[in-house]
């Protein structure tokens, strides 16, 4: 079955984005990017950053599970849901604790749900710590003006931008900020010492990479989380260069360029890719 990236396939919700019987709770939302991302930022705090950058973080910030909630587990969960306008930022000690890919699904959800082609994707930002770029997770949304996809990350708010310097339209962020994994792969295949400038913290190598190439792969196919982000439970035998691990970046990396760089593609054949992936090598 061909379907079209741009608007259908993206358009829809997958099971993490759709918010269900909890849908209405968006309306309250204005139709517009910047509108979606404020209330996103008045409605979470991020787990690390939260801590830092507010004089009153939520006071459980320490202790909350970093587990990504499905956004119909997630709406029931936020501060007077069903009694206060989800686009009512809420005070930073009542806002929800979630990580940076909670800020996308949630980004996500609500430009899909009023009618914006949106995906969440992973990748690596060169805003946290330049000149490295950081393991993280934005939003992309379908600009029907250029018609072309633009990115967004909600996390950075005012304090945000102020703690990290940043001078950029945090809506519209320019292609060298924010690297998607495929992208990183093949800019580096052929000199795998480029890879340190990739990474998770002091894991910047190989083998980060080719865990973020899988999970951007997997969110282009609305499938956010998967057993890959249980990435810190490999062996270092699990994390080896092999032959076979760079023959599976080759042909997640083609497919990941295949779904950006076309109007359409054929989600049927990407199928066996995906079901190949729902095991990651270190649960074998």
């Amino acid at each position: 079955m061909k379907t079209k990236t741009t608007p259908q396939f993206y358009l829809d919700h997958g099971n993490w984005t759709d918010p269900r019987e909890h849908a209405s709770a968006f309306d309250s939302v204005n139709k517009t990017v910047s509108a979606i991302t404020s209330a996103v930022q008045g409605l979470l705090v991020h787990d690390y950053f939260g801590a830092h950058l507010y004089s009153e973080p939520p006071p459980n910030i320490a202790s909350a599970s970093r587990a990504t909630l499905p956004i119909h587990a997630r709406l029931p969960t936020l501060n007077a849901f069903g009694q206060t306008p989800l686009s009512a930022a809420r005070n930073t000690n009542l806002r929800a604790v979630g990580t940076c890919r909670d800020f996308a699904l949630l980004t996500c959800s609500m430009l899909r749900h009023h009618v914006i082609p949106a995906r969440v994707r992973c990748g690596f930002a060169h805003y946290f710590h330049p000149p490295t770029y950081e393991d993280h997770w934005i939003c992309e949304y379908w600009d029907e003006e250029t018609l072309s996809w633009k990115m967004a990350d909600a996390q950075l708010d005012r304090a945000h931008v102020q703690h990290l310097s940043v001078t950029f339209d945090v809506n519209d962020m320019p292609v060298d900020q924010f690297v998607f994994a495929w992208k990183v792969w093949n800019a580096c295949r052929n000199d795998f010492s480029l890879l340190k400038a990739f990474g998770h913290g002091e894991a910047k190598v190989f083998w980060f990479v080719r865990v973020n190439l899988v999970r951007d792969f997997l969110a282009l196919m609305k499938l956010e989380v998967s057993n890959w982000d249980t990435w810190r439970e490999q062996a270092d035998d699990d994390k080896e260069v092999s032959d076979a691990a760079i023959a599976q970046c080759e042909q997640i990396a083609n497919a990941s360029r295949l779904i950006e760089t076309t109007n359409d593609f054929d989600v049927g054949s990407l199928e066996a890719l995906v079901e190949g992936l729902q095991s990651p090598h270190w649960h074998a």
